[in-house]
């Protein structure tokens, strides 16, 4: 069997971070929010702070497989 390359892998984590991120975004929007009688809003918050940083984790590791297959080339 033939090993994945660290470009391949970053690429494979990558889109999986990206998957989690589209994931919390649909939940979000599933959820919904709303406000009760008393006035308090109600929203899945936590969603938003975790699909920030999936997002991010994603684009940095998309960047890191650049950089990998940048470096086999030279």
């Amino acid at each position: 069997m033939k090993r994945l390359t660290l470009s391949h892998r970053l690429l494979i984590g990558s889109g999986l971070l990206f998957a989690g991120f589209v994931v919390c975004q649909i939940s979000y929007a599933a959820i919904g929010q709303h406000i009760e009688k008393d006035g308090t809003l109600r929203e899945p918050f936590f969603l938003i702070p975790i699909s920030v940083l999936l997002l991010l984790s994603s684009s940095a590791s998309l960047a890191g497989a650049a950089l990998a297959r940048w470096r086999q080339g030279r």
